[in-house]
């Protein structure tokens, strides 16, 4: 991740890092499912909100589910083509960050690679110097069915955060394939209640 590790308390460079990933994730798909046109990077930008009433609105939409106590919607982005909602356990977008994602017309593959696309290249803007690797994987239940969390991780070579991890799971949403990418500390990484947010899923 970042050279810079997010602070626990007050604003980070977490929140920035997950809102570019977000703006070059939504402009890749966008590209993909519609192609590319004049005033696209203004209608990315504005589709983008750090309001968490809305949040919680776009969230509703992709699908219905219950957060864990202390989690709860902060940001979201909603376009013709592409929903996102950023969940946490605060405003100040420190780890552990869930990145829900609904795109029209991607799979789940698409929509991954476009994801990780989206991650590394945040981590190159950014100077960080790491690379995440495919580790495992992880069966899961969404919806009553058996699913399969693909998990990564990586650390910062030039110091910074210890070791990251990433699990990317894919379920059928109210509009479509939905990705959903989970960033946290391997230390955060909390089974039960990803597991509980899982099986809340409807």
């Amino acid at each position: 991740m970042p050279a810079a590790p997010p602070a626990k308390g007050g604003m980070s460079g977490m929140t920035k890092f997950v809102l570019g990933c977000g703006c070059l994730l939504v402009f890749l798909c966008v590209c993909a499912c519609a192609g590319l046109f004049i005033g696209m990077p203004m209608l990315i930008s504005s589709s983008f909100g750090a309001d968490p009433v809305k949040a919680k609105q776009v969230g509703a939409q992709i699908a219905d589910y219950k957060l864990p106590a202390g989690y709860g919607e902060q940001m979201s982005m909603d376009l013709f083509v592409a929903k996102m909602v950023l969940i946490s356990r605060g405003a100040d977008g420190a780890l552990p960050v869930w990145l829900m994602m609904q795109a029209q017309g991607l799979n789940r593959a698409q929509i991954e690679e476009q994801m990780r696309q989206a991650i590394q290249g945040q981590l190159d803007q950014n100077g960080a110097d790491v690379e995440f690797a495919r580790v495992g994987e992880e069966s899961v239940t969404i919806k009553g069915k058996p699913a399969v969390m693909t998990i990564y991780e990586g650390r910062s070579k030039s110091g910074g955060p210890g070791l990251i991890r990433q699990g990317v799971v894919s379920f059928e949403g109210k509009g479509g394939t939905v990705v959903l990418m989970i960033l946290s500390d391997v230390a955060e990484w909390n089974t039960a209640e990803i597991t509980a947010f899982l099986g809340s899923i409807r």
